[in-house]
């Protein structure tokens, strides 16, 4: 029987979870990659946010044209905070300051994975088992999903000392 691995914990500047080398691989692997494409493209944030006015296209283009530069920067920032995990395991820590933005940018990856990202839901008539990285991604998102319930967990468990 495995252990159960330990989430997040408080601790005197912040939070901190022991990461493998294998899964701080992944996170910055996510998280630069995610990063550059954010860069390289950054009308792709507004396709994975919501139309602000469904009913008025006019209206929900301007909003996009004067929020989707700022969404991309902070989304671009959030990353970054995920791509400090250490490459060869141990504590990846989280100040307190820094503790919303890793889970907007873990909630960001999750998205990214998600069927909200163009992948097809179970009620889709497509064939989804043509897709082969299905499994991996849901496992992936899975794991976010956790890192963002622990470090939530951490949260609510009692406020981080500040330095």
């Amino acid at each position: 029987m495995s252990a159960v691995p330990a989430g997040f914990r408080t601790t005197a500047s912040g939070y901190a979870i022991d990461l493998d080398r294998r899964e701080a691989e992944v996170l910055v692997s996510l998280a630069s990659d995610s990063g550059r494409l954010i860069t390289a493209n950054p009308e792709f944030v507004s396709l994975l946010t919501p139309d602000a006015y469904p009913d008025d296209p006019d209206a929900s283009d301007e909003f996009a044209r004067y929020t989707s530069d700022d969404l991309g920067r902070a989304r671009v920032a959030e990353l970054a905070l995920l791509q400090a995990a250490p490459l060869d395991g141990g504590d990846f820590l989280v100040t307190a300051a820094e503790a919303d933005d890793v889970l907007r940018g873990l909630g960001f990856l999750r998205l990214l994975l998600s069927d909200s990202a163009g992948e097809p839901d179970a009620e889709s008539p497509e064939d989804s088992s043509a897709d082969e990285s299905r499994p991996m991604r849901s496992a992936v998102s899975q794991w976010l999903a956790w890192l963002q319930e622990s470090l939530i967990a951490a949260l609510d468990g009692g406020a981080a000392a500040d330095e």
